[in-house]
C-alpha cells in the first residue's frame, strides 16, 4: 500500500493545478514573475536561500515593483519596493492586516496562538492591546535604569571573552526581556530561556524552510510513517516546543518579582483570573521574547560586523560620545538626541540587513486590485525589506556602509520607518527596540576598538570587498523566512 502514496498524490496535484488555472481565467492578470514549472510552478524560486536578494536584483529588473511566485495551490506577491509596500501594506492595512496560512508552523505546531502569526481578528486586537500596556512609547523609557544595569552586564561578558560575542548578544537581550515580561533573573544555562530557545527555534526554522504541506494542504493528513512524512515528526516535537515556550516561563511568574504578566495577573484576578485572560497575558508576555530577543540580536551581530570593517566610522563615533558623554560614565537612552552620529551608525546597520529581508507574509481575505494586477484572496504578501534598503534610488550607492547619509541635509529614508513591518501588523515593542539597540551600539562604541579577523577579511576579499554588492553573500541566509 505504502508505494501507492505518491502515485496518488501526484494525481491529485495535477487536478488541482489544472483547476487552479480554470478558477483563475477572466479575472485580472496576476503582476508577472518568473516562469515555473509545468506543474510545480515557482517552487525551485520560493526555495531560494537569498530570494529577497534575488528579487531585488533579477525580478525587479525584469519584471518591476509587484512580482508573482505560484505554486500548485498558492500564490506570493513580492512588493519590490518602499512605494509599493507602503501604498498595499500601510494605506490599506485594514484589506491586508491578516497572516498567509502557514499548515506546518501556525496549525500543526500550532503556531497561530502567538501575536506575529495570528490571523487578524478580534484575539490578535486584544493581544496587541495587552501588548501596548507595556510596550507604548511613554512606557517604553521607564525602562532605562534597566538597559542601563543589562547594559553594564553585556560589556563585562563581552571583555572577558569577545570571541563569544553572539553567545554574549544573546544572553543580553535574553536577559532584558526576561526580566522585562516576568520579573526573572537569568542564569548560567537558565532552564527558563532554554525552553523559550527550544520553541523560538523550531518556529524559525519552520517559517524558513519550504514544507510541501504549505503547497499542498491535504498533505496534513498524511501519516508519518510513510515515505516523506518526517515533517509530522518535526511538526509534533514542534507542538510540544510551542506549548513550554509559552507555559514553562508563565508557570513561574506567580511567585516572581513585579513584572509584565505578574502586574497583569494581579489586575485580572491573579488565580482566579479567566482562562481567557490568562491566555492572552500568557501569549503576550512569550510574543515578547519571541520578537525582542530576534530582533536585538540581529541589529548587534550586524552591527559588530559592519564596526569591524569600517574603522573610520568607529573612530568618528567615539569621538562624538567622548565630546558629548566623557569617560566617566556610560551612555543612557536618555543620550539619543545628543549622539546623532552613533544613532546613525546603528540606522545603516539596521539598513545593511535588515532583520527580517523578507517580512513576514501579509495576505487578505478577499480578492483585491492593485495597480491593475489581481492580489488573490488568501495569498502571501511579502514586502522585499532587503530590496527596499538597496534601493539606489533611495539610497545612493546602497551597498556602501556611509552613516553620514542620515546626517545630510535632505537625509535618506530612516529604515526604522519599514524594517520594523507595516499597517497593522509593525512590531509592537517598536520603541523598546530603538532604546535596546541603541544604548548596546552606544555603549559597544564607547568601551572596545573593533577590527576584523584574518579570516573576515580573506571572507570580504572574495566577494570583492566591503563595499562589493555581492556583501549580501557573507550574512546567514537563514535569515530570510
Amino acid at each position: 500500500m505504502e508505494n501507492n502514496y505518491p502515485v496518488g498524490y501526484l494525481a491529485a496535484l495535477l487536478v488541482l493545478g489544472l483547476l487552479s488555472r480554470l478558477k483563475n481565467r477572466h479575472r485580472l492578470p496576476l503582476p508577472p514573475g518568473p516562469p515555473g514549472h509545468w506543474l510545480w510552478g515557482n517552487v525551485t524560486e520560493m526555495n531560494e536561500p537569498h530570494r529577497a536578494v534575488k528579487a531585488t536584483l533579477e525580478y525587479r529588473k525584469i519584471y518591476g515593483a509587484v512580482v508573482c511566485l505560484r505554486t500548485i495551490s498558492s500564490t506570493t506577491i513580492i512588493l519590490n519596493d518602499e512605494s509599493a509596500a507602503m501604498e498595499l501594506l500601510d494605506k490599506r492595512a485594514s484589506e491586508t492586516a491578516d497572516r498567509a496560512r502557514n499548515v506546518f508552523v501556525r496549525e500543526l505546531m500550532g503556531w497561530d496562538t502567538s501575536t506575529v502569526l495570528h490571523r487578524h481578528n478580534n484575539r490578535h486586537r486584544q493581544l496587541r492591546k495587552t501588548m501596548a500596556l507595556i510596550l507604548q512609547q511613554s512606557q517604553a523609557r521607564t525602562y532605562s535604569s534597566l538597559h542601563s544595569s543589562n547594559l553594564v552586564l553585556f560589556l563585562k561578558a563581552l571583555a572577558k571573552t569577545p570571541e563569544n560575542f553572539t553567545h554574549h548578544i544573546d544572553d543580553s537581550a535574553s536577559r532584558f526581556i526576561m526580566r522585562l515580561a516576568y520579573g526573572h533573573d537569568i542564569m548560567e544555562n537558565d532552564p527558563l530561556v532554554a525552553a523559550v530557545r527550544a520553541g523560538q527555534i523550531y518556529m524559525e526554522d519552520g517559517l524558513a524552510t519550504h514544507r510541501w504541506v504549505n503547497s499542498l494542504p491535504f498533505l496534513r493528513y498524511y501519516p508519518s510513517c510513510a515515505p516523506g512524512g518526517d515533517f509530522q515528526k518535526i511538526a509534533r516535537e514542534g507542538l510540544r516546543r510551542r506549548l513550554e515556550y509559552a507555559n514553562v516561563p508563565f508557570d513561574t511568574v506567580m511567585d516572581a518579582v513585579p513584572s509584565f504578566t505578574s502586574q497583569l495577573l494581579e489586575q485580572k484576578g491573579g488565580v482566579n483570573a479567566s482562562d481567557e485572560d490568562i491566555d492572552l497575558i500568557k501569549w503576550s508576555a512569550a510574543s515578547l521574547f519571541g520578537g525582542g530577543t530576534a530582533t536585538t540580536v540581529s541589529i548587534l551581530t550586524t552591527l559588530i560586523f559592519l564596526l569591524a570593517l569600517h574603522p573610520e566610522a568607529v573612530q568618528k563615533a567615539q569621538e562624538e560620545i567622548d565630546r558629548v558623554i566623557g569617560r566617566d560614565r556610560l551612555p543612557t537612552v536618555h543620550d539619543r538626541g545628543s549622539l546623532p552620529y552613533v544613532e546613525a551608525v546603528l540606522q545603516e546597520a539596521m539598513r545593511y540587513y535588515p532583520v527580517v529581508p523578507l517580512c513576514i507574509p501579509h495576505s487578505t481575505d478577499e480578492d483585491i486590485e492593485f495597480r491593475g494586477y489581481l492580489i488573490p484572496k488568501s495569498c502571501s504578501i511579502e514586502a522585499n525589506m532587503w530590496g527596499i534598503a538597496h534601493d539606489p534610488d533611495i539610497y545612493p550607492d546602497p551597498h556602501v556602509f556611509r552613516p553620514e547619509r542620515y546626517l545630510q541635509e535632505k537625509p535618506n529614508l530612516d529604515p526604522r520607518k519599514y524594517i520594523f513591518g507595516f499597517g497593522r501588523r509593525v512590531c509592537p515593542g517598536i520603541h523598546i527596540a530603538y532604546d535596546s539597540t541603541f544604548i548596546n551600539c552606544a555603549g559597544l562604541l564607547a568601551v572596545f576598538d573593533f577590527g576584523a579577523s584574518p579570516e573576515l577579511v580573506k571572507d570580504v576579499e572574495i566577494v570583492g570587498g566591503r563595499d562589493s554588492v555581492e556583501i549580501w553573500k557573507l550574512f546567514n541566509s537563514s535569515k530570510i523566512v
